[in-house]
């Protein structure tokens, strides 16, 4: 839900702003404070892997650095 609400004022701002390049990165769950053990394991039951915090980091410099015209941008942790 915070992610859809992220890209509804992403598109807003890509449309009054249009010389800025505007994003919305949509994440999933991360390794670490927003993911306790009880919800780990069911995210790992459900084979939804969590972000790390290097690939990550990595994620954002290259989605921050690419030029393409997507507002909403997807960001899937590998498995």
């Amino acid at each position: 839900m915070a992610n859809e609400l992220l890209n509804k004022v992403a598109h807003r701002l890509a449309a009054r702003l249009r010389l800025c390049r505007v994003r919305s990165l949509n994440w999933g769950p991360w390794d670490g404070g927003m993911v306790g053990p009880e919800l780990k394991s069911d995210f790992l039951r459900r084979s939804i892997p969590a972000h790390h915090s290097r690939p990550g980091a990595r994620s954002l410099v290259s989605e921050l650095d690419d030029e393409a015209s997507a507002v909403e941008v997807i960001l899937e942790a590998r498995r």
